[in-house]
C-alpha cells in the first residue's frame, strides 16, 4: 500500500524537478527560500481485498524569509500549475479531483487538492501480503493453410 510519507516524498521530488523550487515533505526547522512544504492526510475505507484511499494534500508556499505575500502568490501559481495536469508517483498516475488556492490564517498561500485511488493492503507498492499463485502456462501454435 502506498504510504502517506511515500506519497508526500514522491510529490516533493516531482515538484522540485518540475518547478525548480525546493519542495519538502513535512516540516523543516530551517527552510531555504523560496520553498514549498507538503503535508498529506487521508481517509481509508477497506473491503473486498482492496482499500479506497482519499488523500488531501496541502502545499504551503514560502516565497521569502519575510513571507511577502506577492512572492508567495507567484510561487502558489507555479505549484498549482504543476499539479493541475496530474503527475506520476510510486509507479502510478494521479490526477487531482479538486484544486483550491487560498491563504491560511497566517496569510501564507496554500494549494490544496485531493486524490482518490484504490490500493491493495499489504507491503509498499500495492503488493498484497499473499502472492497469488501462478496462473499456469499458455502455449499458442500458429497454423497457416496453404491456398491451392
Amino acid at each position: 500500500m502506498i504510504g502517506l510519507a511515500e506519497l508526500a516524498g514522491g510529490l516533493a521530488e516531482y515538484l522540485t524537478a518540475r518547478t525548480r523550487i525546493a519542495a519538502f515533505a513535512g516540516r523543516m526547522e530551517t527552510p531555504s527560500y523560496p520553498c514549498c512544504l507538503i503535508e498529506a492526510a487521508g481517509k481509508t475505507r477497506t473491503g473486498a481485498g482492496q482499500v479506497e484511499r482519499s488523500v488531501t494534500v496541502t502545499l504551503t508556499c514560502y516565497g521569502s524569509r519575510r513571507r511577502e505575500r506577492e512572492e508567495g502568490l507567484r510561487l502558489l501559481d507555479l505549484m498549482e500549475d504543476a499539479v493541475i495536469g496530474g503527475f506520476t508517483l510510486c509507479g502510478r498516475r494521479f490526477c487531482p479531483n479538486e484544486v483550491e488556492s487560498c491563504l491560511n490564517g497566517k496569510e501564507l498561500p496554500q494549494v490544496r487538492f485531493s486524490l482518490s485511488f484504490y490500493d491493495t493492503p499489504g507491503r509498499e507498492g500495492g503488493e498484497g501480503e499473499d502472492e497469488a499463485p501462478p496462473m499456469g502456462e499458455l502455449r499458442l501454435r500458429v497454423e497457416a493453410k496453404k491456398e491451392e
